[in-house]
């Protein structure tokens, strides 16, 4: 039902397929919940996350988090035990595509090899806090074997943070910015793709009720959590 999601699925995109997952990671964390403190609840969220994680390597960081919210009722130890399992049962599922690339890529990586080239164009001011494309540094121009390239990418962008750490962090509020002021990426890929099919107008449109609809979704989560907070308060008072 997320309007972001809904227009990305006419593309090609991971979005949707890694929301999904996400999605039902959380579904059966819920239920492990309700359950009870079994483990094998936390080897299921684990074994989910762990396809999620093949899709997008950011979900990755949600294992451990729902393992978290699942346990938490039943003890602090309990939540960590459940954690380590379900990050456990995660990486499990990428052992096999991490093996490979092990072997054929020269360079072992969990599921694929573009932190270098993220990091080094996170580097660059002309970007905007946004995607843009590589300005290949002279030292990267001969490399041509894809893990070789993002490496020698994230060096040179590690250098270029230390040279000048202050600028990098300049660039934090140009990429806040660039990551919720502005949605409606889905709805600009399918103009890109078809303009004859989806003009200036619908592209704008179709983004102002994603910044709506997702604008409204921060706006009751932070009532949820400020109404939890007092409930807390009161309960302890």
């Amino acid at each position: 039902l997320h309007p972001g999601l809904v227009f990305y699925t006419p593309a090609l995109m991971t979005e949707g397929v890694a929301g999904a997952l996400v999605a039902c990671a959380a579904l059966v964390a819920a239920g492990a919940r309700a359950r009870g403190p079994r483990l094998v609840g936390a080897a299921a969220i684990g074994l989910v996350i762990g396809v999620a994680t093949l899709v997008r390597p950011q979900a990755l960081l949600a294992a451990p988090a729902f393992a978290v919210l699942a346990f938490a009722p039943f003890g602090a130890r309990r939540a960590a035990v459940a954690a380590a399992v379900t990050l456990g049962a995660a990486l499990a599922v990428c052992a096999p595509w991490t093996a490979r690339n092990c072997v054929r890529m020269n360079r072992c990586a969990l599921v694929s090899v573009n932190g270098g080239w993220n990091l080094l164009i996170g580097t660059d001011p002309a970007a905007r806090g946004t995607w843009a494309p590589v300005d290949v540094p002279a030292e990267c121009r001969n490399v041509f074997d894809e893990a070789e390239k993002n490496h020698c990418f994230g060096q040179s962008a590690r250098r270029r943070i230390a040279s000048a750490p202050g600028a990098w962090l300049a660039l934090a509020p140009a990429k806040l910015g660039a990551t919720f002021d502005y949605a409606g990426a889905g709805p600009w890929y399918l103009r890109a793709a078809n303009p004859a099919a989806v003009s200036e107008r619908t592209k704008v449109i179709l983004g102002a009720c994603e910044v709506v609809f997702e604008r409204a979704t921060v706006a009751a989560c932070l009532a949820a959590a400020i109404a939890l907070a007092r409930r807390g308060r009161a309960i302890f008072a």
